[in-house]
């Protein structure tokens, strides 16, 4: 049961959320318009634009069901999960759009065998000798990490070896552009004051309210 301030708090957060969530909707309208005129061109843009947006739906539609069960904690911590999509959703179609799909399918395909390693050596750890499974899907990633089929595909290999050596990269907007190191820095980067402002409440504010809610 909330008290009359944590209620307060959750009204004042509903109310900025609708704001966000508003911009949401346009920024993905645009990027399913963007899908949709040249969805007969299957372009690594386009493919990793649909995953992305799906990634995002999935998101408020849980964002959404948190709110009605009143578990507003989880829901702001989605909540700001959710941004960080539509951020990156927003930088990859701002130009350059296949390049930076090719560093997005790079790094995850770096990411996934970076994280069946370790869990291959946390389970030989563990005593458990037979990771054939995991073995077969680590060399399926390694493969196709390694396989280029284009010029950007080549580039965006090059790029992410590059970071590796000064640590683990931090996402593939940092593949793409060595500058990009954070979330923070992509919405500087997206140059948008809309994003800007809404950075600003969806961490900051959102952070706040939650402190004060736990």
């Amino acid at each position: 049961i909330m008290d009359d301030d944590q209620k307060e708090l959750l009204i004042r957060h509903k109310e900025k959320s609708s704001k966000y969530l508003e911009y949401y909707l346009i920024s993905v309208e645009k990027c399913l318009y963007a899908l949709h005129t040249s969805i007969s061109n299957a372009t690594d843009g386009n493919i990793v634009t649909g995953l992305l947006i799906r990634e995002w739906l999935e998101m408020v539609d849980a964002i959404e069901h948190l709110f009605k069960e009143n578990k507003i904690p989880p829901a702001m911590i989605l909540t700001r999960t959710a941004f960080e999509v539509l951020m990156q959703l927003q930088y990859l179609n701002d130009g350059d759009t296949d390049e930076k799909a090719a560093c997005f399918n790079k790094f995850v395909s770096y990411k996934n065998a970076n994280s069946i390693e370790n869990l291959i050596k946390i389970n030989q750890k563990n005593g458990k000798t037979n990771n054939s499974e995991l073995e077969k899907i680590l060399k399926e990633s390694k493969k196709n990490f390694e396989k280029t089929n284009s010029q950007a595909e080549k580039i965006a290999k090059d790029k992410l070896l590059a970071r590796k050596k000064h640590g683990y990269p931090r996402g593939w907007y940092h593949v793409y552009d060595q500058k990009i190191t954070s979330i923070a820095g992509l919405a500087r980067n997206i140059n948008d004051s809309i994003t800007l402002s809404l950075y600003e409440l969806t961490y900051k504010e959102t952070l706040s309210v939650f402190n004060e809610l736990i």
